[in-house]
């Protein structure tokens, strides 16, 4: 195989033996008649537009050759020999590890936990609709009850969903997707403990005799409360999430041919190397 690579100050392209991330090259492939144009993870934009443009200039040289653009499907035998010529070169960057089945079960929990403290959101907004009267929230003693324990439901529910999250992400054994998880734990607990006050939340600083008669400022106040912790939450577990499916690929297996495997395993340097046969040393 045949490197090529481009050099921007004298626009033109020059036979290497090595890759770099930043490059911009052309792989000719002499057995399957094809050129592979090659931009690294680290190539600026504007860089590989003037390759591809000034491709032509090798294909030239190569009139029966197809030119063929590599993205983020490579074939097998193409990468190996990508990362043989990148060598210690290599961008480790692009390297996934396989998404085990407890990342998975994060990432659902993760929404399900986030859905349900959602619940909890909505459940909270609605006390701005009781009644009011210059600037005073009147709610009921019923009605105020009703919403605060249907609010501790959903909490518990949280609750739930939320430590077989934590759990799960220890089995993960990554310190980060478990600090992140026991956080957004730890933010529905200090809900659960809020909601729990009841009426105190308000009547301590009401000013009424009436616990009941509580100040729209200090309803507007706890509902920003309670925005703040689903949004730090739902942040939390959005972390995780973009974590996993960006440094972790889903592991597909692929039945594989005896010669696609053969012809997948060893890059062409390899491959087309003369075998050496091992003689007997004869005395």
């Amino acid at each position: 195989m045949f490197v090529y690579i481009y050099d921007h100050a004298k626009q033109d392209w020059i036979e290497a033996e090595d890759l770099f991330p930043h490059d911009v090259a052309l792989l000719i492939e002499n057995d399957q008649r094809k050129v592979y144009f090659y931009s690294g993870s680290k190539c600026k934009a504007e860089e590989r537009e003037q390759g591809l443009q000034s491709s032509q200039d090798i294909l030239n040289k190569f009139p029966s050759y197809s030119l063929e653009i590599l993205s983020d499907a490579i074939p097998l035998k193409i990468q190996a020999e990508i990362d043989l010529l990148l060598g210690e070169n290599i961008d480790a960057s692009r390297f996934k590890e396989d998404r085990t089945i407890s990342m998975n079960f994060l990432m659902i929990l993760g929404l399900l936990y986030s859905l349900s403290f959602l619940l909890i959101l909505i459940n909270s907004f609605r006390v701005i609709g009781w009644t009011i009267e210059n600037n005073i929230l009147m709610p009921s003693h019923e009605v105020f009850e009703e919403n605060f324990a249907l609010s501790i439901i959903f909490a518990w529910i949280t609750i739930g969903i939320g430590g077989v999250y934590a759990l799960n992400s220890l089995i993960t054994r990554r310190i980060f997707l478990i600090i992140c998880a026991v956080v957004s734990e730890g933010i529905i607990l200090g809900v659960f403990f809020y909601l729990q006050k009841g009426i105190a939340i308000f009547s301590l600083d009401s000013g009424y005799t009436d616990p009941y008669l509580i100040p729209r400022l200090q309803i507007m106040l706890f509902v920003m409360w309670m925005c703040i912790a689903w949004i730090s939450s739902t942040a939390a577990i959005g972390i995780n999430i973009r974590v996993i499916l960006k440094h972790t690929v889903q592991n597909t297996k692929q039945q594989l041919s005896l010669d696609e495997m053969r012809l997948s395993a060893k890059p062409t340097i390899l491959r087309d190397k003369t075998i050496v046969e091992l003689k007997e040393i004869e005395e």
